[in-house]
């Protein structure tokens, strides 16, 4: 898997860095049914709003701040590798001086400076990443009394004061 950095000069003269695993690759490596992207379909959701405008329920979101790069990749399965390239590599040796050099490696007929790094967290674009998130989020809330719905497991319910709470 290869990733894809993207530098940002902001307004005070900054500079804003947000790197991205490129997915595209991990098709060759990981079967479809082991890579299911946990998404709610949009039937779910138009459905559940209709329902939710027509019993004038109240509606909440909220965004769970960098959820994904917060999952550990087990250490125990498959690992999962990222390919670095220049001038990201450049930037990395820069920074950390003698940390990177020695596993720093020419490729190809240009001799691209490359580093492969096992990575310990998931990073967004990663497959892995979002699955292991759901299975987190599914296991906190069952654990606290969702029924997740067997036709589309990214729509739970749960009573609360004799009124039902749908989570999408």
């Amino acid at each position: 898997m290869e990733s894809l950095i993207f530098l940002v000069e902001k307004r005070d003269g900054g500079v804003r860095a947000q790197t991205y695993a490129k997915g595209i690759t991990q098709d060759e490596y990981i079967t479809q049914e082991k890579a299911p992207n946990p998404m709610a379909v949009k039937e779910a959701i138009l459905i559940t709003g209709v329902n939710e405008a027509k019993h004038l329920c109240d509606i909440m979101t909220l965004d769970i701040p960098n959820a994904l790069v917060q999952m550990p990749i087990p250490q125990d399965g498959g690992k999962v590798i990222m390919k670095i390239k220049e001038p990201l590599v450049n930037i990395l040796c820069e920074i950390c001086p003698g940390v990177y050099d020695n596993f720093v490696i020419n490729e190809g007929k240009q001799k691209q400076k490359v580093l492969y790094v096992r990575m310990l967290k998931a990073l967004y674009g990663m497959m892995i990443g979002s699955i292991l998130y759901y299975k987190k989020f599914r296991k906190d809330i069952e654990s606290i009394g969702f029924e997740v719905n067997p036709y589309d497991i990214c729509v739970a319910i749960r009573m609360v004061n004799g009124k039902q709470l749908t989570v999408t």
